[in-house]
């Protein structure tokens, strides 16, 4: 399948299911391309051979305007001679809650150009939202990895927090391990 000249090998879902809530996560992409510079006459972007910082991305990719010549691999765990820091895809209950998500991680980073932690726009599958976000790993904690995280319901405190966290080479740390202070 091919959007905008970009190769896809497209898959839905991941392999990640949290089976409290019934939940599977979307798919996971790298987005390999290559910087834009404008034609001589400025009238149409053209790539250049320079490569771009390496971004992410949920489910199927249909507009791709950050980069040229984009490729967009599938990724299950993360490859340390690519990847680096924290990739947390994270689903939320309602719309709003994803607002506050965001807001919080905008609010808590600034909005400039060099904010160390990245915010895709929301996935929505159905009625089921999520939202990926890429930025540094905790020192002293695993890293690459890619974290995922969900409420499911708690008799005693309502909501509580479940994750599965995938390192370099598919090696699976626990949730409590990775977020505990040491």
């Amino acid at each position: 399948m091919k959007s905008n000249g970009a190769k896809i090998d497209f898959t839905d879902t991941s392999k990640v299911r949290c089976p409290e809530i019934g939940l599977t996560f979307p798919q996971l992409f790298r987005v390999t391309s290559y910087e834009c510079d404008f034609s001589a006459d400025r009238s149409k972007p053209v790539a250049t051979d320079r490569p771009a910082p390496v971004c992410y991305t949920l489910g199927h990719p249909t507009i791709w305007k950050r980069h040229a010549n984009p490729s967009f691999t599938p990724i299950d765990a993360p490859d340390p001679s690519i990847d680096q820091g924290w990739l947390v895809i994270r689903h939320h209950r309602s719309g709003e809650e994803e607002e506050g998500y965001t807001s919080a991680i905008i609010d808590l980073e600034g909005v400039s150009d060099e904010r160390d932690c990245s915010v895709s726009p929301e996935y929505r599958k159905g009625k089921q939202i999520f939202t990926l976000i890429h930025r540094p790993a905790t020192p002293g904690k695993p890293s690459p990895a890619i974290i995922y995280c969900a409420q499911i319901p708690h008799e005693l405190i309502g909501w509580d927090d479940w994750g599965v966290v995938v390192a370099a080479e598919g090696v699976k740390i626990t949730f409590d391990d990775l977020c505990s202070i040491e």
